[in-house]
């Protein structure tokens, strides 16, 4: 899973990830060998690239693909990044349940749409509809100990804000009580 900014770049619009230490270009897809069942690229516009005559759409998307990914989640607009991450959120949770890609994909949007929004423009396409599959539509295992983990790390998280916030709460009451 890719969550980040993606862009084309320079007159040949050569599709490019940037990433927190600098930028990953399509080429460099080609030195890795790599067979994950799934990429998920959460970033704007990764199926988006230059038509080459020949070739196709030269992409992020098609790059992974290339480089041996059985399936291919991919932006094809700029995203909102709020709503891309609920979406993939709920996209996880339907994976999860030994569903394929493609139909996971289709219930978390379902699941948005349904969904009650604060704001009516949220079931706009443009919030749900711009992530799309392709790819082999084989189910992904999903290992379950690294969502167990994750809840370890919730319930540390909670603990941790408790202990602070009942430091906190002795000190003032401390405080008061001196003065």
């Amino acid at each position: 899973h890719i969550s980040s900014h993606s862009f084309l770049q320079g007159p040949d619009k050569l599709p490019v990830l940037q990433l927190a230490d600098g930028r990953f270009f399509l080429f460099e897809l080609y030195e890795h060998a790599f067979r994950p069942q799934l990429v998920v690229l959460s970033a704007c516009r990764t199926g988006y690239g230059m038509l080459s005559e020949g070739e196709g759409i030269i992409s992020l998307s098609r790059g992974f693909t290339a480089g041996g990914a059985g399936g291919i989640i991919a932006g094809l607009w700029n995203m909102n990044d709020e709503s891309t991450a609920t979406l993939m959120g709920y996209f996880y949770q339907q994976l999860a349940k030994k569903n394929r890609p493609s139909i996971a994909l289709r219930e978390a949007k379902l699941e948005w749409l349904v969904k009650e929004h604060d704001n009516p423009f949220l079931k706009l396409p443009y919030f749900w509809a711009g992530s799309v599959y392709c790819g082999n539509d084989q189910p992904v295992a999903i290992d379950a100990r690294a969502s167990v983990s994750y809840y370890w790390w919730i319930a540390a998280g909670l603990c941790g804000f408790l202990l602070v916030a009942l430091i906190l709460l002795t000190t003032r009451k401390v405080r008061r009580s001196g003065q």
